[in-house]
């Protein structure tokens, strides 16, 4: 009879770790996010807003670009670039609080405040990760 209650307990708490890896997000190294990065900028949270996307909170969080490094997977160098990429950036950050929807906590997803300088790096718009560019 012990075995059989060691063995189920085993199989809640497995169950229970996929069930929690299943709803949070991966943590990667810095070495791997620059590498898959197709923006990257520096610069500060000018505003943050929840909007509703398909009955789900979404939190823009809107950046004032210093200085970019990568766009769209090319490098940037300012000084030779004709075209600059913009000085504004958003970014949407699945989760949130909104009076219209129930409010979302997203494990893994970083809060920011305005006046907040920061360095983003950013992969492919919503590369199901919780955040996309918009």
């Amino acid at each position: 009879m012990a075995k059989f209650w060691r063995l189920s307990m085993l199989s809640l708490a497995l169950s229970l770790a996929a069930l929690a890896m299943a709803a949070a997000f991966v943590a990667l190294p810095l070495e791997t996010r620059l590498a898959e990065a197709r923006y990257i900028a520096v610069g500060e949270i000018s505003n943050i807003s929840v909007v509703a996307r398909n009955g789900e909170p979404w939190t823009l969080v809107q950046m004032q670009v210093e200085r970019w490094f990568r766009f769209d997977g090319r490098t940037i160098d300012p000084q030779g670039e004709a075209n600059l990429p913009p000085d504004v950036v958003t970014a949407a950050f699945w989760g949130g609080a909104l009076e219209s929807v129930a409010p979302l906590t997203v494990a893994g997803i970083p809060t920011f405040s305005v006046g907040e300088r920061i360095l983003w790096l950013l992969r492919e718009p919503d590369a199901g990760l919780g955040a996309a560019s918009v």
